[in-house]
């Protein structure tokens, strides 16, 4: 990466090295592309049985793995679901409290 080089070039080159090419991800498609941001129930059943079907399922699943959960993309990828927030647990705010002896 060069330093003199755009913010939005920086940007797109990080992106692009944590992405992985799939020539033939079902994904790819434009006309389909909106199912897999997940915006309905009815988009998450058809993103997943898309997936599912996909001759780069491997492939995408083992990328996916392999990601920390904080930069996997959010929506539907490897016929998972990821909606950050959801899944995890709730911590209390703030510093825990004393305990009263």
């Amino acid at each position: 990466m060069n330093a003199n080089q755009p913010g939005w070039v920086k940007l797109l080159e990080s992106i692009l090295r944590d992405s992985i090419p799939l020539r033939d991800g079902l994904c790819r498609d434009p006309r389909q592309a909106h199912l897999f941001d997940g915006a309905t129930e009815d988009d998450v059943a058809e993103a997943v049985a898309i997936c599912s079907r996909c001759p780069d399922l491997q492939r995408c699943e083992a990328w996916y793995v392999g990601l920390k959960p904080s930069k996997r993309p959010v929506g539907i990828c490897a016929a998972q679901i990821n909606r950050p927030g959801e899944d995890r647990e709730r911590r209390p705010r703030g510093r825990p409290r004393k305990a009263v002896s």
